[in-house]
């Protein structure tokens, strides 16, 4: 037991011992004084990478302004999308105004009922050729031209052109009933791309199949008025070939 307390005795007098022997710290003054500013601290530098420097982006680049002129109003620039401040209008009679600004035209008018619209395509150090367009007209010439265009097509043969696919090994029942069809067609005045050709699944037709069916195409057609081959045919037989044929708008009266 008094072994024990003596052991105890001795460790505290050996941290006491230690404790007391530290080097006390200076005073406030004295250690801010010996600091030395942190900017003075030598840099370490890499021997193998350069030193890194901060470059700023680049400004940013505007966007592209997008030319879409046509032949359509739809992808002619109008409103906002017009450049530049200053415009000419395009009056009643068919002249140039003197230059206006964009924004006061904008104010003007009813964007309701009407808008600006870029005419013509503005040349260097010119100002942009503007109409004021009425939304209500516009759409009535739109319907307008689409109806003529409509009508052109019913007339012209050429914009009507179809397809009429045949086989090579069709029977005769199923080539009467195409026949009667191309009839229909030819006297609206259509033409006609009649294609044959051979199936991959099914009974192969032979020469003779073949020139009697391209007969009896070319017979047809020759019994309808006005209906003829407007073009050489094209392709080789029982492979594909193409006949090209036209009839005349109104002509359903086969020739006796």
């Amino acid at each position: 037991m008094n072994r024990t307390c003596q052991l105890k005795k001795t460790t505290i007098r050996a941290f006491s011992h230690i404790y007391n022997g530290l080097v006390e710290l200076p005073s406030s003054t004295t250690a801010f004084s010996t600091l030395k500013p942190i900017h003075n601290l030598p840099t370490r530098h890499h021997p193998h990478r350069p030193a890194c420097s901060i470059t700023p982006p680049p400004p940013p680049t505007p966007p592209p302004h997008i030319r879409r002129y046509s032949s359509t109003i739809a992808n002619l620039p109008r409103d906002e999308e017009i450049r530049g401040p200053m415009i000419h209008l395009v009056n009643s009679e068919g002249t140039l105004d003197p230059p206006t600004s964009l924004r006061s035209v904008l104010l003007s008018i009813d964007r309701r009922e009407s808008y600006v619209l870029q005419v013509a395509e503005p040349q260097p150090d010119m100002l942009a050729v503007c109409k004021i367009k009425n939304k209500q007209e516009v759409y009535r010439r739109e319907r307008a031209r689409r109806q003529a265009q409509k009508t052109r097509r019913k007339t012209n043969p050429a914009l009507m052109a179809k397809e009429l696919e045949l086989n090579w090994a069709i029977d005769a029942n199923d080539l009467g009933h195409r026949l009667n069809k191309l009839q229909e067609m030819l006297g609206k005045g259509m033409r006609i791309d009649i294609i044959l050709a051979g199936k991959k699944k099914g009974r192969r037709a032979t020469s003779d199949e073949a020139e009697l069916v391209i007969r009896r195409i070319r017979e047809r057609v020759e019994m309808i008025e006005g209906a003829k081959e407007w073009k050489p045919m094209e392709g080789k037989l029982l492979e594909q070939v193409t006949l090209f044929v036209e009839g005349k708008a109104g002509s359903l009266r086969l020739i006796d």
